[in-house]
């Protein structure tokens, strides 16, 4: 009888490994998906700076499939549906520039009434911006349980109750000083959470290649 259960056991123990190697190739799969566009587009552009002329068209494009890998990655992660949005942050007001197809249809309407508002009037943005907390991240996987969280969108709880938020920044070190300039987030949301610091680690990553080619499109070509 022992035996048998110790059988068992190991059956549903290969089984969750599987499971785990399927995930961890899928996930590969979407950042391998995501690493080959942005080679390509970082390499058309030292190729031809001067010929680079769609300017938001381009941009866009990319982003867009950019969103698309980040909420499928972190479906998979949280095991639940999330949205994923790109903020950019010009002279401290935040405004939207892209979100995934899913969640554009039912929030498209807020970021009309908000089209811009101060950063401070998001906790996450509030954290990472501000220099005393040393945050790089905000985290939270039960939102209504933060008495303190505060949203420009007061309705924000009927679409989610748990967020993570990664800047996308270049940190600088000067005259033993670190230095971060921010120019936008990268924000995901679901109902019941389950982000954690392999999810923090991986949107960070993101985050990190989006600066040379946001920064690029938005100093270069003029269009903070």
């Amino acid at each position: 009888h022992k035996i048998l259960k110790l059988e068992e056991e190991v059956i549903n123990l290969k089984s969750e490994i599987d499971s785990g190697v399927e995930t961890l190739a899928k996930i590969a799969q979407i950042f391998h998906n995501f690493s080959h566009k942005y080679r390509d587009k970082i390499v058309k552009i030292h190729e031809n700076p001067s010929k680079n002329t769609k300017g938001k068209e381009e941009l866009h494009g990319f982003v867009h499939n950019m969103v698309a890998n980040i909420k499928e990655v972190f479906d998979i992660l949280t095991k639940n549906d999330c949205s994923v949005s790109i903020k950019l942050i010009d002279n401290n007001l935040i405004r939207t520039l892209c979100r995934d197809a899913i969640s554009e249809r039912t929030r498209s309407a807020i970021d009309r009434q908000l089209p811009q508002y101060k950063y401070d009037m998001n906790t996450a943005f509030k954290t990472i911006l501000d220099e005393k907390t040393e945050k790089s991240y905000y985290i939270s996987n039960d939102l209504k349980a933060e008495k303190c969280y505060n949203n420009a969108n007061s309705n924000w709880n009927s679409y989610y109750n748990a967020c993570l938020v990664a800047p996308i920044r270049y940190i600088s070190i000067e005259r033993g000083d670190e230095k971060s300039a921010v120019i936008g987030f990268i924000c995901i949301d679901n109902k019941k959470g389950g982000f954690n610091e392999v999810g923090k680690d991986a949107l960070a990553s993101f985050a990190d290649h989006c600066f040379h080619l946001f920064n690029f499109y938005f100093k270069q070509k003029g269009m903070g």
